[in-house]
């Protein structure tokens, strides 16, 4: 196969500069949905589960997702596949199996969609495993090496509630077998900002002045009473903030470089390429997407950790990656006594509060998509977000040539085989150069 590769290679380099898949990017675009999107709930609903699960009416709670009631899941598919037909006539078999790739990853999602609305975690769980991964050992190992400093921090501060939370802790959880010797500490250190927070209309205003000065099509910002985070809908083109948010300047700085300059930027690059598919993305691209970000955050705010530890903890714990496979309430209470043990700034119901919300919000993350009942099967997305983070970094501390064409589109960079492909098709770092002075392929004729 590779030296069928090659040779279509060799025909194709002459003409670098054209498209070569505008029309089946200008097809798949049609069909393009983000998972994530569809599982998210009513609000009031949500809280409701909330309340009854904080009171222990309910041993897990019941997590709605009415914007699948209506997806045509059997049209979207069926198009999907004709997609890939068309896909695998293409000339360039380089350009036939990136489709096919991406393709059939489109479709698992929307499997995976069909398991969330039918209340199938086993089958759910199977495909997000399939299309996020599963969570490394290596890193839990790590995660819990900050687990085990939380605790024995918590066991000298003479507070009662931190030491009880640490106790329980070292009893339920085993943070013996810890070994953070691979994971090496290179990051980015910067001063926080200690100012007083924007409100939500003056950080509104500052993402829209960003849209404008990196000249996004097409991309706006919304509020959304609906939202816990900020957020970037590829599918959207939009930037969703929380209504009620509140950050310093530093910190709406740098979510501007995260969303915006390296996701919507990511995607106009990518859509401005000969392979128009960057900018929606290679398959299984999320990693380091999210680890590019992640890495364009720290660039701003610093860092005195890597991104994601407890959505990678809380998938990991799920997931059973130290044996034992747990659901949402088990999940819960781990998290819970964490973060009563980590709060220092606060006492008794207040501290309680806190730990509970905080614990809340990373479960619905991690388990939405399910019923919440069933050990071992959660939504692994997010633990992408740390792996991510932590491979971008060890390339930019080995110096890999690889973090000069970053931005040339939506690809993973610590993903071998997508290097492979960019190499294949020619895409370089001279792309980016190119296409900041304005610059765009010509579609092939």
């Amino acid at each position: 196969m590779s030296e069928k590769f090659h040779q279509s290679f060799e025909e194709t380099s002459v003409a670098q500069q054209e498209v070569l898949d505008a029309d089946l990017y200008t097809a798949f675009e049609k069909l393009f949905f983000e998972d994530y999107e569809y599982l998210e709930g009513d609000k009031r609903e949500r809280e409701n589960q909330k309340k009854s699960f904080f009171e222990n009416e309910i041993e897990n709670p019941v997590l709605d997702y009415p914007l699948l009631e209506n997806f045509d899941f059997e049209t979207r598919e069926s198009e999907l596949v004709a997609l890939k037909e068309t896909a695998l006539q293409h000339s360039d078999p380089v350009v036939t199996q990136v489709y096919r790739w991406r393709i059939n990853e489109q479709i698992a999602q929307l499997r995976m969609l069909r398991a969330a609305k039918e209340g199938n975690d086993r089958r759910f769980g199977r495909y997000s495993r399939f299309i996020y991964g599963t969570p490394s050992e290596e890193i839990f190992q790590y995660d819990l090496s900050k687990v085990r400093g939380v605790v024995e921090v918590a066991q000298r501060s003479g507070d009662d509630e931190r030491i009880k939370a640490s106790e329980w802790l070292l009893e339920h959880v085993d943070l013996n077998k810890v070994d953070t010797a691979t994971i090496s500490d290179g990051l980015l250190k910067k001063e926080k900002d200690t100012t007083e927070k924007l409100n939500a209309e003056q950080i509104l205003e500052l993402f829209e002045q960003a849209i404008a000065t990196l000249q996004l099509t097409d991309w706006k910002v919304v509020t959304d009473e609906n939202r816990r985070t900020v957020s970037a809908s590829q599918e959207q083109k939009t930037v969703y903030l929380p209504k009620d948010i509140s950050r310093t300047k530093q910190k709406v700085e740098s979510l501007i470089a995260h969303e915006l300059g390296t996701h919507a930027q990511r995607r106009e690059h990518g859509e401005r390429s000969k392979l128009r598919l960057l900018g929606l993305g290679l398959d299984r691209y999320v990693k380091g997407e999210e680890g590019v970000a992640t890495y364009e955050q720290h660039k701003i705010e610093g860092a005195d950790e890597y991104a994601g530890f407890l959505g990678h903890l809380a998938g990991s714990l799920a997931h059973g990656v130290d044996g034992t496979k747990r659901n949402f309430r088990d999940v819960f209470e781990i998290l819970c006594q964490y973060n009563i043990a980590r709060i220092k700034t606060s006492t008794g119901e207040d501290r309680v509060k806190k730990a509970k919300d905080a614990s809340w919000n990373t479960c619905v993350r991690a388990f939405r998509g399910t019923t919440c009942t069933s050990p071992g099967n959660a939504f692994t997305k997010d633990i992408v977000y740390r792996e991510g983070n932590i491979g971008v970094y060890d390339l930019i501390n080995a110096n890999s040539n690889e973090v000069h064409r970053f931005m040339v589109g939506k690809y993973d960079p610590t993903n071998d085989r997508h290097v492979w492909v960019l190499d294949q098709l020619g895409i370089t770092e001279e792309d980016i150069e190119r296409l900041e002075k304005g610059e765009e392929v010509a579609d092939e004729t």
